[in-house]
């Protein structure tokens, strides 16, 4: 079993990083022989979307390689739809 050691740090403490430089938040990776498991800790919620329409409980921010990997990217986002009212949704996109 190889364990991503640099991305398990990170999110360990909260922080990754995708290839954007952006913040990659509730998610572990790790490499066991040729299968990524992923994990992500389902009762966290770190905010509503941008839009409005959902709540986040975890994100890579964008595309990353998967360590020992390279040339393969993930790109990761676990949310939670609400109902939102038309109002609020036209509120979140102005």
């Amino acid at each position: 079993m190889l364990i991503v050691q640099a991305v398990l740090w990170q999110s360990h403490e909260g922080i990754g990083y995708s290839e954007r430089g952006t913040l990659m938040q509730n998610v572990d990776f790790q490499v066991q022989g040729n299968q990524l498991v992923i994990v992500v800790d389902l009762t966290q919620q770190l905010g509503v979307s941008s839009s409005g329409k959902s709540l986040i409980i975890a994100t890579t921010s964008g595309n990353i390689a998967v360590p020992g990997f390279e040339d393969i990217k993930i790109g990761l986002n676990v949310y939670r739809p609400q109902q939102v009212s038309r109002t609020a949704r036209h509120m979140a996109s102005s």
